[in-house]
């Protein structure tokens, strides 16, 4: 019975993961309709789109690299999940 459990809390952990995975995914796309919604505002006034710049603590940090840091997050995810199914990494 103790590697049922086992098994049960492994399954459990790796649906958790890929639901981990899915929210990172939909947060990278409404960054992106954000993005695209701040070239419509600098369009309609006739401007160019300033980058998108957050300011955290002393360091300011654009859209882009909060993007690209969850792309890469997303991506270590789902190839430790499948590494745990078994399944060979794409290339």
């Amino acid at each position: 019975m103790p590697q049922d459990k086992a098994k049960r809390q492994a399954r459990r952990e790796m649906r958790l993961m890929q639901q981990e995975s899915t929210w990172l995914q939909k947060a990278v796309f409404a960054l992106g309709k954000v993005d695209e919604t701040r070239e419509k505002i600098a369009d309609l006034n006739e401007q160019e789109s300033e980058p998108f710049v957050l300011a955290i603590g002393r360091k300011r940090v654009s859209l882009d690299e909060i993007v690209e840091a969850i792309e890469v997050e997303v991506k270590q995810t789902l190839e430790t999940l499948r590494e745990r199914r078994g399944m060979t990494p794409r290339q």
